[in-house]
Formats: structure tokens, sequence, C-alpha cells
């Protein structure tokens, strides 16, 4: 039975970590997501995650210090443009929230697409 590599997949591996970088996650990494911490140091989110666990820095579960919270001028935002805008429009205006965050966001506040308001914008 041949045995299984223990090695990360080889586009993560070969990152030789400097001591200012893991200063700079000790610092940043809970405030800030994996993907954020990887566009600073110019990796790949993997890598940072890999890196955080090496190094025993764990955010905690549903931690509403690190949850997004949508602000009242956010709301009212997504109130003003949801009928009549796509979801990936509204979330080009609000770029905090992906196109899911924007239909959820919706969703939960009860918000509804007006479809004839979009056929009348696409025809003129």
């Amino acid at each position: 039975m041949k045995k299984r590599s223990i090695l990360p997949p080889k586009q993560y591996a070969g990152h030789e970590w400097k001591e200012y970088e893991d200063d700079f996650l000790a610092n940043f990494y809970m405030e800030k997501d994996n993907q954020w911490l990887a566009d600073k140091l110019g990796l790949e989110k993997m890598q940072v995650f890999k890196r955080l666990q090496r190094l025993g820095l764990k955010r905690p579960r549903n931690s509403s210090h690190f949850q997004k919270v949508w602000t009242v001028l956010e709301v009212m935002t997504l109130q003003d443009l949801y009928p009549d805008h796509s979801n990936k429009e509204i979330a080009e205006v609000l770029p905090r929230w992906t196109e899911r965050q924007v239909r959820r966001k919706a969703e939960h506040i009860g918000l509804r697409k007006d479809f004839a308001a979009k056929r009348a914008r696409m025809n003129y």
C-alpha cells in the first residue's frame, strides 16, 4: 500500500515564512479575513489559512467581533435598489457585500424584485 504524502499541495508549498509575516498575521488575523491577509502578503488564501493553523492562531466561532454588520445606510441603499436592480449591480454599489449576501439580506428583510420595472428599463 502506497503511503500518502503529508506535504501540502505543491501550489502551497515553497513559501518560507518570515518573522515579519508571522507578526503581521498575529496583529491582524482577528479583525481581517484570510483573503485580505493573503492579498496584503501576496500569497494564496490557503497558505494564510495553513500558517494561522500552524501558529495556533484561531478565531472564536460565531464571534460577533469578526462578523460584518449591515449599516443603516447600506440597508437603506439595498431597499432603494433591490426592486429594480440585479444583485450584481447592488454588490458593486455595496462593495463589502457579495451578490449572495445581498440576496440573503433582502430575503431576510422581506424585499422582492419588481420584474415589471426591470422589463421596462430593458425595453426603453
